[in-house]
């Protein structure tokens, strides 16, 4: 059953007379979702579900049935020199009836003051026991308009996850920052960018490290509330450091300053996995995919923990599931080959292979996947000779190939070869 307190929140529609203005408006509707998802007993759908729906002439109560919520927020911003207006709209989905209306026509550096209100306003027609206290700090006036417009592009850019911008994104970012030293969500958007490129290996993990320390010492300097800061940090706990327990702490902390953080559950259920509480891990995923029906990170992680439990057949339908949803994401057609041949549907597994070799531009390597199916059926001597090329390749350039030693060292453990596996685990 649809909670009544379950919201989505639709990216607002530019009308600035400039149509390249589409970053500044998804740029405020994901403040406006954050400011929501501060509030306790509120369940606000995650930005990847929410802006699925972008410029799709669609009914909204077939997006409340596909997000499963009761309330939509839809609206418009026209930005003009330094003065901004915004239109909300509260829409049940139940009907389609709007529930409640308001302009806001203020100047651009009181933004993040609207935005609050506009949270403050939705909680309170909603439930007034839910309307928020307000937090110190919150909702201040901006010092730069210059730097608001170099984050928010910067940010825009961030959530294209295109590598061939990273370099833009960290100097949008660095240029609001020089301008306004004070602004956390720049901070907080440096460490994205370098964690997700460190993590991928277009810039070296050590570097990367590094720069997600500065940036989140910065953050704690100037906001010691911020949720996202936790959240960083327990990936560095997890990621970096592998201490699960203080990983955990850091990201209940997380939840506790922003109740509707789906990336923070989703965390904390992998954290949970790997400290061997399954139950627990899936019953925090089950809450991230509730708020994030549209998440390939999340079902991607439930077909992951079915696949280590042993449940390979669950597995493959969370993976199968995915690649309806990010068809473009690498990682889970090793994820399918691997649950595929746990299954011994050997042939289905080939399939996988050969459209990773008739793909040109695919990063996958056809070696690793090649080794790790003739290792499941036990024919060792393809594998083993497999499994050495793919050692040669990943001595030429091993940053970039921390998955294939792990998948090395899997192959091996499926070999029962277990001194060789743990040389590359």
């Amino acid at each position: 059953m649809t909670s009544r307190y379950a919201i989505a929140v639709l990216p607002f529609t530019n009308m600035s007379p400039d149509r390249e203005n589409e970053y500044f408006s998804d740029g405020i509707s994901e403040e406006i979702l954050n400011a929501l998802s501060r509030i306790e007993g509120l369940q606000v759908t995650a930005r990847t579900s929410s802006f699925a729906f972008r410029n799709m002439n669609m009914d909204v109560r077939e997006i409340g049935r596909k997000l499963d919520v009761s309330l939509v927020l839809e609206g418009s911003i026209r930005k003009s020199g330094n003065t901004v207006r915004i239109t909300a709209q509260l829409v049940k989905t139940s009907d389609g009836y709007h529930r409640w209306s308001e302009t806001w026509d203020r100047e651009l550096r009181d933004i993040f003051i609207i935005q609050d209100e506009i949270a403050s306003s939705i909680a309170e027609r909603i439930n007034k026991d839910l309307v928020p206290e307000r937090k110190a700090g919150a909702g201040q006036s901006l010092e730069s308009l210059d730097a608001l417009d170099h984050y928010l592009r910067a940010n825009y850019l961030l959530h294209t996850w295109d590598f061939s911008q990273g370099k833009n994104m960290i100097a949008g970012f660095e240029k609001a920052l020089e301008i306004d030293p004070h602004f956390t969500r720049a901070y907080v958007g440096m460490c994205h960018c370098y964690t997700w490129l460190g993590s991928t290996g277009h810039i070296h993990p050590e570097e990367a490290l590094r720069k997600v320390e500065h940036n989140i010492g910065k953050i704690l300097s100037l906001d010691p509330g911020a949720a996202d800061v936790y959240e960083l940090i327990a990936g560095k706990n997890f990621w970096i450091e592998w201490d699960v327990g203080l990983a955990l702490q850091n990201i209940e902390r997380a939840l506790e300053l922003k109740p509707s953080f789906s990336d923070a559950l989703s965390s904390r259920g992998l954290f949970l996995a790997a400290a061997g509480r399954v139950e627990e891990a899936l019953d925090n995923l089950f809450r991230a995919q509730r708020l994030n029906p549209l998440s390939d990170q999340v079902n991607y992680t439930i077909g992951l923990i079915y696949n280590f439990t042993g449940e390979h057949q669950k597995s493959l339908e969370y993976i199968e599931r995915n690649i309806e949803i990010s068809p473009g994401w690498d990682a889970q057609y090793l994820a399918r080959l691997e649950s595929l041949c746990s299954l011994e549907r050997y042939e289905e597994a080939l399939e996988v292979i050969r459209m990773v070799e008739g793909n040109p531009d695919s990063p996958l390597s056809a070696v690793q996947m090649k080794a790790w199916y003739h290792a499941s059926r036990g024919e060792a001597r393809e594998a083993i000779t497999l499994a050495t090329m793919l050692e040669k390749e990943l001595e030429m350039e091993p940053v970039k190939s921390a998955p294939s030693f792990y998948f090395l060292g899997s192959i091996f453990m499926l070999l029962e070869n277990y001194q060789r596996a743990l040389e590359f685990l």
